[in-house]
């Protein structure tokens, strides 16, 4: 089961912290690479409390946070 969520279907509820699918277009080497980082969606803006999306960066998935495992 894919839980990735569309940023083009759905967004998350605000200040919500979410795993995120990020492009970025990197100007060295003129090609696009992804990866995963954990974000907050806050008033129609992807960040944190430390950074921000840059504009070379796109959200283009999230996902909800998966339970905290449990026992000792």
């Amino acid at each position: 089961m894919n839980e990735w969520v569309s940023v083009e279907d759905r967004l998350p509820e605000f200040n919500t912290e979410v795993l995120c699918f990020v492009k970025r277009n990197t100007d060295v080497n003129n090609y696009e690479t992804y990866f995963w980082l954990w974000k907050y969606y806050t008033d129609e803006t992807w960040g944190d409390s430390e950074f921000n999306i840059e504009e070379d960066e796109v959200v283009t998935h999230w996902m909800p946070l998966p339970k905290t495992p449990e026992g000792k």
